[in-house]
């Protein structure tokens, strides 16, 4: 299959195409974007999921239709047509810009012959371009982490396996100038509160704890050797995921305490993402061990309403972070 397929979309469908080609890195050496290699990816990578979403639905249709016993089969025919335009319309979401602008690809080496497989499945009636318009909106209606899963579907799955089965993994990267592989022990894929992406979280041959955004990874190779975590790094491990791990340092827990006004209480009550995890809270005094990143993101929200006993490292640095802003503020 050589020539190119046009499928005419909505133009909120084709920014939101676009907009992933960048955010996934599909672009070229001049740094625009590689929209042709993006929508062959994501053909490859979703056209199962979507065409066992369309059969289910053609199934409910179906065995409703079976039911309508005087109703003739060129009737039913018509029904089922209806019922595909009025499910195209849904995916839509009534946007208003229907089928604005046209979206134009070439099929790679690698997915003509998937391509060439779904035209010959396609139901009388149906064009190629009518299902990739289908594909493409329902893409792009899913939650951003979901679209990444997909795209980088292969290098999910494999760092998924070695997760289940608790085995230790190479991982090669894109972008980088080597291209040697690096050692991991994958923990726990996720995807962070007020966050977008998919990170792999785990450690390096030195238990030092790493975490890399999904999408950077261009290949995964599974070891069947086992993943070993010692008590004190699965604890660490635990925290990284439940936080945002950009915030999280390397380094170990430092024992912090803190000291809430009566309005600083309520605001930690509130206040959830991030929110660092108490050892221990007695009165208005908090007692935490996590990194001093975190606490320092979090309770400068606080102002006047939270006062940080020790360690000192951290006193000072929020005493410093509020004596500017009084210096900016004060004239």
């Amino acid at each position: 299959m050589e020539e190119k397929i046009k499928v005419n979309l909505p133009q909120s469908v084709i920014q939101s195409l676009d907009k992933d080609a960048y955010n996934f890195a599909f672009v070229k050496k001049d740094g625009s974007k590689n929209r042709n290699a993006f929508i062959n990816t994501l053909i490859l990578s979703y056209h199962e999921e979507f065409s066992l979403k369309e059969e289910q639905r053609y199934k409910i249709v179906s065995n409703e239709l079976s039911k309508w016993k005087d109703v003739s089969a060129e009737l039913k025919k018509d029904i089922s047509k209806t019922i595909a335009i009025k499910l195209d319309a849904f995916y839509l979401k009534g946007k208003k810009e229907l089928y604005s602008e046209a979206l134009a690809f070439k099929p790679t080496k690698e997915s003509s012959k998937t391509i060439q497989e779904i035209q010959a499945s396609l139901p009388k009636g149906t064009s190629l371009s009518d299902y990739f318009r289908r594909l493409f909106t329902s893409y792009t209606h899913l939650m951003a982490d979901q679209r990444e899963a997909i795209i980088f579907k292969s290098v999910y799955q494999y760092l998924n396996k070695a997760i289940l089965e608790h085995k230790r993994a190479y991982i090669e990267f894109g972008l980088t100038d080597t291209g040697q592989p690096i050692k991991i022990q994958p923990f726990a894929l996720f995807t962070p509160l007020e966050e977008t992406h998919i990170y792999v979280l785990g450690t390096d041959y030195e238990d030092q704890i790493v975490f890399y955004r999904l999408s950077t990874i261009s290949k995964v190779m599974v070891i069947y050797e086992d993943s070993i975590f010692p008590h004190e790094v699965y604890l660490q491990l635990k925290k990284f995921q439940d936080n945002d791990p950009r915030l999280l340092d390397h380094t170990h827990s430092v024992r912090t305490e803190i000291v809430l006004t009566k309005k600083g209480v309520k605001m930690f009550n509130k206040n959830y993402i991030y929110r660092p995890i108490p050892d221990s809270i007695n009165g208005n005094t908090y007692v935490f061990s996590c990194s001093q990143e975190q606490l320092f993101k979090y309770f400068c929200n606080f102002g006047s309403e939270a006062r940080v006993i020790y360690p000192l490292d951290l006193k000072n640095r929020l005493r410093d972070y509020f004596s500017e802003a009084l210096q900016i503020y004060a004239y």
